[in-house]
């Protein structure tokens, strides 16, 4: 590959991580992503390590995060450096688990022993609504039509513009 991680200077890699954060911008990653990728770029330029070094350094760790250092490297070569990212490592796929599904009866139990008035609010558009925590956290007031029983979801996982309505009963 054309850069030697080696020899960079300090400056170097902090001008190759504000090209980094300039193309996740460009990109529209979300906030957790970019923060992710920015932590595992600076981690491997310290590092002074081969892709592969670095890769097997996290060999002891979970599949989700060794995926996660591979694909912040393989943006890093392809979109920062420019560079074609060479390494093909097995990306060993998720364990499939089938989630714990709380019955009737233990999520009101949940909700009824709840007394933080807040919290009791947040497990019921959990539940009820069917929201994802990240929506119920950027809920406004005024999100809420208590005339029509609707809450108006602005920001969907899925990036759509569209707002997505969920009925209160």
């Amino acid at each position: 590959m054309g850069l030697d991680i080696k020899k960079l200077t300090p400056q170097e890699r902090y001008e190759l991580v504000g090209k980094l954060i300039e193309e996740i911008k460009l990109r529209k990653y979300s906030y957790q992503t970019g923060k992710a990728y920015i932590s595992v770029v600076k981690r491997f330029l310290k590092s002074r390590k081969t892709p592969r070094e670095f890769l097997l350094s996290y060999s002891n760790k979970s599949r989700s995060t060794m995926r996660d250092v591979y694909f912040a490297l393989k943006f890093f070569y392809e979109n920062v450096l420019n560079e074609k990212f060479d390494e093909s490592l097995p990306l060993a796929k998720k364990d499939l688990k089938l989630p714990v599904v709380l019955s009737r009866g233990e999520i009101s139990k949940v909700i009824e022993v709840t007394t933080n008035i807040k919290r009791k609010l947040v497990l019921m558009c959990l539940y009820y609504a069917g929201l994802r925590l990240d929506e119920v956290r950027n809920l406004k007031w005024q999100d809420i039509d208590f005339d029509r029983d609707v809450i108006h979801i602005k920001k969907l996982k899925v990036k759509r513009k569209e707002l997505c309505s969920c009925i209160l009963n």
